[in-house]
C-alpha cells in the first residue's frame, strides 16, 4: 500500500486519490479513500482517508436534510402562496359586491331617469371614482329629464297656443268619459270654430292670423271653470270638456260666456279685429257615448250655428247627422267635379229695354249630374265654406273670357259678360294675378270682363277692386238696396254698374215702397253716371213699370232664363245683330 502511494504521489506531485479496502475498528473490511500528497526536500508523505461507507451515509444524511429543508420551505411557499391567493380572492369579491352594488344603482339610476327622475345617492356608492361618476351621470339625468319634459309637452300640446293638442284632449274625454260612467252623470262637449278666420289669413297674413289664435285661446281659458278642459284640433277649431253637468242649462251658461268673450274686439299688430265664433255642443250620455260620436255630433251641432247666422250656439240634434253626411258627401262630389271638369256656365241675356238689343250677359255657373241639375243655391255655400269656391271660381273666369272671344269670333260682340264673385275669391293673394293671367292667355279685353261684386267684398276690399277698375275691368255693385250702403261709400268706390235686387222688383207694380226705392235707385244711378239693371224681372206688369221708369238694363225670365253658349249665341244674334248701337251704348 505504501509503495503504491509513493508511485501515486511521484506520479502526481500536487497530489491525489487512492482507494483501497482497510479494516475498520468494528473489525469490518472496507474500502477507503485517501489523498497523498509528497514533499520531495523532506522525503515525507502526508495522506488522509475515510471509507467510502461512512462518506455515502454522510451523503445520504445531508441529502436527507437537504430535501427536508426543500419540502419545508415548499410548503411554506405553497401555503403562502394559497393564503395570498385566498386573500385576493377575499378581497375580489368584496371589491366584485360593492362594484356590482354600484353598477346596479347606476342601472336603476338609468332606467328610472326618464319616468321618475331618480338621483344617485352618492353617500350610498362606493370608490371615490364612482361618486364622482355619479356626479357626473345624476347632472346627466336631470338634462335628459329637461329634454324628456320638453318632447312630452311637446308632444301633447299645441305649438302657436300651447294649449293641449287634438290627441290629448282625445284622451282627456276618453278619461272623462270613463268616470262620468261610473258616476252616471253627466259632461258636455263643446266644438268651437271661428267665423270667416279664413279671411283673416287672406287679408292679413299667417301671421296675424296666428296672433289672433293666441289671444282666442287665452279669451277660452279664461273663460273656463278649473274642472273644464281646452284643447286646439287644428286650425281655428277647439274643444272643450267640461266637469260633471248637473244640468243643461249649466251648458248653456258656458256657451253663453265663451261667445261674450268675442265682443271686445283683438289687437293684432296695430290693427282691431272683430271675431266671432260659431259653437257646438254635444251632451253624454244624450247625445253619444264615445269621443267619437260626441265630437262627430258636436261638429254637427256647430255647423247648425254657422247656418244659424254664425256667433251662436247650437246642440245636437238628430237630425243634424243626416245634415252633416249631406254636407260631406257633398263636398266630395264638388271635388270630383272640379277633378273631372263636370261644371259648366250657361248665359242670362242683359237686354236694353229701350232697344230691345242683347248687350251683355252673365255667366251662371251650372252642374249637371245623373240625377238631375244641381242648383248653385245648394252646391255653392258648401263650396265656400269648404274654400272650394276658389279652384271653381277661377274657372269660371277662365272659362267666361274664353267664351266672350269665341262669340267675338263667331260675330257676336257683347259689350261685356258678368261673372258673380265670392269674397272668398277676392282675399286671394293671387286673384289680380290670376285674372290678369286669363285676359292674357285668352286675349279677351279687359273691358269686356264685368265682375259683379257685394257691398262687403266692395268694402272690404277697396284697395284690391281699384286696381281692378283702374285696369278696365267692369264692377258692378250686386243686390243693391239690401245691404248698408252708405252714399258716401258709394261716390268714392269704383263702380260701373248697380244691380237692383230682385226683392225690390218682385212686388214692384203693386207696393209704392218698393217703386219708390226702385225710382231712388235709378235716379242715383243717373246721378253718379252708373249703369243701372234690374234682375229677377218675369212678369210683363214689372217689365211695363222699369219701362215707365226709363231702366235702362233689365235681366230675368221675362227674356229669358240662363242659356248654353250655343243657345244664347242663337237668341243674341235675334236680338243684337246691329254691333254698333250696342257699342254705343257703353
Amino acid at each position: 500500500m505504501v509503495q503504491d502511494s509513493v508511485k501515486l504521489v511521484n506520479k502526481y506531485p500536487d497530489g491525489g486519490f487512492y482507494s483501497y479496502f482497510w479494516e475498520k475498528p468494528d473489525g469490518d473490511i472496507a474500502e477507503k479513500i485517501a489523498f497523498m500528497v509528497g514533499i520531495d526536500e523532506w522525503q515525507v508523505y502526508i495522506g488522509t482517508g475515510a471509507y467510502l461507507d461512512t462518506i455515502d451515509a454522510e451523503i445520504a444524511r445531508r441529502s436527507a436534510e437537504f430535501a427536508s429543508k426543500v419540502n419545508t420551505r415548499v410548503q411554506t411557499a405553497i401555503l403562502i402562496l394559497l393564503t395570498a391567493t385566498l386573500l385576493i380572492l377575499l378581497s375580489a369579491y368584496f371589491f366584485s359586491r360593492r362594484l356590482q352594488h354600484n353598477l346596479m344603482l347606476f342601472q336603476h339610476a338609468f332606467n328610472d331617469a326618464v319616468e321618475n327622475g331618480i338621483h344617485l345617492n352618492k353617500d350610498s356608492i362606493f370608490f371615490n371614482e364612482f361618486k364622482q361618476l355619479a356626479g357626473s351621470v345624476n347632472r346627466m339625468i336631470d338634462r335628459l329629464n329637461r329634454q324628456t319634459s320638453i318632447l312630452r309637452h311637446t308632444a301633447q300640446h299645441d305649438a302657436l297656443t300651447d294649449l293641449p293638442n287634438r290627441l290629448t284632449g282625445n284622451d282627456h274625454l276618453e278619461t272623462m268619459l270613463q268616470t262620468v260612467a261610473e258616476h252616471n252623470a253627466s259632461l258636455a262637449l263643446f266644438f268651437i270654430d271661428l267665423d270667416n278666420f279664413k279671411e283673416v289669413n287672406d287679408t292679413l297674413g299667417h301671421s296675424a292670423g296666428d296672433q289672433l289664435l293666441r289671444q282666442v285661446a287665452e279669451r277660452l281659458q279664461g273663460t273656463l271653470r278649473e274642472e273644464d278642459h281646452l284643447a286646439r284640433l287644428g286650425g281655428d277649431e277647439f274643444t272643450i270638456v267640461t266637469g260633471f253637468m248637473p244640468d243643461k242649462d249649466d251648458a248653456v251658461t258656458i256657451a253663453q260666456k265663451l261667445l261674450d268673450c268675442f265682443t271686445a274686439p283683438f289687437t293684432v299688430g296695430e290693427q282691431q279685429i272683430f271675431a266671432g265664433a260659431s259653437i257646438g255642443i254635444a251632451i253624454y250620455p244624450e247625445h253619444g257615448h264615445s269621443s267619437e260620436l260626441l265630437l262627430r255630433n258636436a261638429d254637427a251641432a256647430m255647423y247648425q250655428a254657422k247656418r244659424n247666422g254664425k256667433n251662436a250656439f247650437a246642440f245636437y240634434d238628430s237630425h243634424l247627422t243626416v245634415n252633416l253626411q249631406h254636407r260631406i258627401n257633398m263636398i266630395d262630389s264638388l271635388r270630383r267635379a272640379i277633378d273631372n271638369q263636370e261644371f259648366c256656365l250657361h248665359y242670362q241675356p242683359q237686354v236694353c229695354v229701350k232697344r230691345s238689343l242683347t248687350v251683355s250677359c252673365e255667366a251662371l255657373i251650372r252642374w249637371p249630374r245623373e240625377q238631375g241639375w244641381i242648383s248653385p243655391a245648394d252646391f255653392i255655400p258648401y263650396a265656400e265654406s269648404s274654400g272650394l269656391i276658389n279652384p271653381i271660381g277661377r274657372w269660371v273666369i277662365r272659362e267666361a273670357c274664353e267664351q266672350w272671344v269665341r262669340w267675338r269670333d263667331q260675330g257676336l260682340s257683347l259689350r261685356a259678360i258678368a261673372v258673380n264673385i265670392s269674397c272668398h275669391q277676392l282675399q286671394e293673394p293671387d286673384f289680380i294675378d290670376h285674372i290678369v293671367n286669363c285676359l292674357t292667355e285668352t286675349g279677351c279685353p279687359a273691358q269686356a270682363l264685368e265682375l259683379e261684386v257685394t257691398e262687403s267684398a266692395l268694402l272690404d276690399t277697396p284697395e284690391k277692386l281699384t286696381r281692378l277698375y283702374n285696369m278696365g275691368i267692369r264692377l258692378a255693385l250686386d243686390d243693391f238696396g239690401t245691404g248698408y250702403s252708405s252714399l258716401s261709400y258709394l261716390k268714392q268706390l269704383p263702380l260701373n254698374k248697380i244691380k237692383i235686387d230682385r226683392s225690390f222688383i218682385d212686388h214692384i207694380a203693386h207696393d209704392v215702397n218698393d217703386l219708390a226705392i226702385t225710382r231712388a235707385i235709378l235716379t242715383l244711378g243717373k246721378s253718379l253716371k252708373l249703369e243701372v239693371i234690374a234682375e229677377g224681372v218675369e212678369e210683363n206688369q214689372q217689365l211695363d213699370v222699369l219701362r215707365d221708369e226709363q231702366c235702362p238694363l233689365i235681366q230675368g225670365f221675362i227674356f229669358s232664363p240662363a242659356l248654353a253658349a250655343d243657345d244664347f249665341f242663337e237668341y243674341a244674334m235675334r236680338h243684337g245683330k246691329n254691333e254698333d248701337r250696342i257699342t254705343r251704348m257703353g
